[in-house]
């Protein structure tokens, strides 16, 4: 659906249940994207496109619209004829960075779309050996009488990182990419109300975090794995109000005015 109606249905939930798909692409089955390596020596990579009609279709008039993006820029719009076999090959010096394609009809218009996304080069893995199979217990709780959880867990070892396919050597594309899912990580936390701070920048995080709760009216919750007891008086002592409630999302509830955890002066 979000292929052929060019939109995610999901972000417009407000329709759903009141759209109907009265009739899919009536020309084309499936179109096959592909990449393989170029057969001549004036190229490095082929794209293939290959169309299946329906039964019943040809593939006459249909045009197709190669396009590729590079360094986050439309470097190709290529319109092409469809031949009657439905196969298309695109050479190129360079290696490919993201690629799609436009299937236009003359009288249909627009019967499939593909939007620029590039191809898997490289697959990761890691080869272990399953080794002895441990039996834990845990108790369930604190107190001293609880009782105790059990469970098993397989010790693996001697793993063994596997690459598949060959990765792309750091380049000018490959920088462009970085930035980009950096800008999308800043726009991601502006839009979610999230700060990043990296390792350098202590001082820095330490005061947006006082700041934060100094603008709290009512409560304050800390959802933090890593937040120790020693980090409560560094930043819950900015509360401005005597009767705030605060919490720390792994332990217990504090008061402000806890004598053991700190003095407020």
């Amino acid at each position: 659906m979000k292929r052929r109606l060019h939109l995610d249905l999901l972000d417009y939930t407000e329709y759903l249940g009141g759209l109907a798909l009265v009739v899919p692409d009536p020309v084309l089955r499936r179109v096959q994207h592909s990449m393989v390596p170029a057969k001549s020596n004036d190229a490095d990579e082929c794209l293939v496109y290959r169309l299946v009609p329906r039964p019943g279709q040809s593939l006459y008039d249909l045009k197709l619209t190669v396009l590729e993006r590079r360094s986050n820029l439309l470097s190709r719009f290529e319109t092409v004829d469809v031949p009657a076999e439905g196969l298309v090959t695109i050479e190129s010096a360079l290696p490919f960075d993201q690629t799609g394609y436009v299937i236009s009809h003359p009288i249909q218009g627009v019967i499939a779309y593909q939007q620029p996304r590039p191809f898997i080069r490289s697959v990761n893995l890691s080869l272990g050996v399953a080794g002895r199979r441990v039996r834990v217990q845990v108790p369930q709780t604190e107190s001293p009488h609880s009782s105790t959880d059990n469970y098993e867990v397989t010790e693996y070892a001697h793993e063994i990182p596997i690459e598949v396919g060959e990765r792309q050597s750091d380049n000018a594309n490959a920088r462009v990419v970085e930035a980009e899912q950096r800008r999308i990580r800043r726009a991601a936390a502006k839009q979610y109300k999230q700060t990043w701070f990296d390792g350098t920048q202590r001082n820095e995080a330490s005061s947006f975090l006082r700041e934060q709760v100094g603008r709290a009216r009512s409560s304050v919750m800390v959802a933090d794995p890593y937040f120790g007891a020693l980090q409560i008086p560094r930043c819950q002592g900015s509360c401005r109000l005597s009767e705030m409630e605060s919490g720390v999302g792994w332990g217990r509830k504090v008061d402000y005015r806890d004598e053991e955890l700190f003095s407020r002066t």
